[in-house]
């Protein structure tokens, strides 16, 4: 597993958010692509592609690309209001927002 770009990093214990790195929203942005897509390449790399754990992680990544190239990364699926960035950064993945999450 790769080191996310910003959020929680259970490796070295540290926690920075983007506002602390100084990022712009669009340097963010294409940090955490990066981080996806690397994220994405290691799970297909390994064994471990054949488990229902690993599976789900590959779909929820697929899906945050679809967002990001549809536009709607950020935004509560479900209730259309923005993600507060800093749940993104926990878990670049989620699509949903702290009320409907």
């Amino acid at each position: 597993m790769t080191t996310r770009p910003y959020g929680n990093n259970s490796a070295t214990g540290t926690f920075a958010s983007a506002e602390e790195a100084g990022t712009s929203d669009e340097q963010w942005l294409q940090d955490t692509c990066n981080w996806l897509r690397q994220e994405l390449d290691d799970l297909y790399d390994t064994t471990a592609r054949d488990d229902v754990h690993a599976r789900q992680r590959i779909a929820r990544i697929l899906r945050a690309f679809h967002l990001m190239e549809a536009g709607e990364y950020g935004v509560c699926t479900c209730c259309g209001v923005r993600i507060r960035k800093s749940r993104l950064e926990a878990d670049p993945t989620c699509d949903t927002c702290e009320t409907c999450g």
